[in-house]
């Protein structure tokens, strides 16, 4: 009876022995060297990326392939590998607080940023996108520059915001030396824009957000 209830579990197709997932699909069964080389494939390779053995086997399972203590036996061999070995047991970070953004209307908020450097230089020099994004409408705005100066940040915002869109309530960005310099610190203040810096030690530091 035992083995009866176990085979029920199976079935054969085409001379291809297959297991019932719990999800209906059927599963191929391996025999040893196919368990070795679906391993290999899915932790060595293109298709893999020596990530742990429950992904590892997970990654197989998704691709309907099944054989008896296949989780033992990945374990077995990702510890073979000592760089797979080095990032196990590292501590996980601890989960943020959640700080929910309330915009009441468009063009109050803006979050500034730099994209790049860029990997192709356009012919005219240009190596930088420096872009803005409201927050309320997430309307764009860009320009491509060939550096990265805050009295670069001042005139971009002058022209392309302020002028465009009227003086914002707050600006968000980074903590880098671009946008953390006296000068856009002063140009804000005299227009009379809160400017936020979002990098966490920056925000337990200061307590702004």
């Amino acid at each position: 009876m035992n083995l009866r209830l176990k085979a029920a579990k199976y079935v054969i197709l085409d001379n291809i022995l297959y297991k019932k997932g719990l999800d209906g699909t059927f599963l191929r069964c391996v025999d040893k060297p196919h368990q070795e080389a679906l391993l290999k494939t899915f932790h060595n390779e293109a298709c893999g990326g020596h990530f742990s053995s429950i992904v590892t086997m997970y990654k197989i399972l998704r691709n309907y392939y099944y054989w008896l203590r296949m989780f033992w036996d990945a374990y077995a061999w990702v510890a073979r590998y000592e760089k797979c070995k080095l990032f196990i047991g590292k501590p996980q970070l601890a989960v943020l607080p959640l700080r929910p953004v309330i915009i009441e209307a468009p063009f109050k908020q803006w979050g500034l940023d730099f994209v790049g450097p860029l990997n192709l230089v356009s012919s005219a020099g240009h190596t930088h996108i420096l872009t803005v994004m409201d927050y309320f409408t997430k309307w764009v705005e860009a320009i491509p520059v060939k550096k990265t100066t805050s009295e670069i940040v001042c005139a971009f915002l002058k022209e392309n915001i302020i002028i465009r869109f009227g003086v914002p309530q707050k600006i968000v960005t980074d903590n880098t030396s671009n946008f953390s310099s006296s000068e856009l610190s002063l140009f804000c203040y005299d227009h009379g824009i809160s400017l936020a810096h979002a990098f966490y030690y920056y925000l337990q530091g200061n307590g702004q957000a």
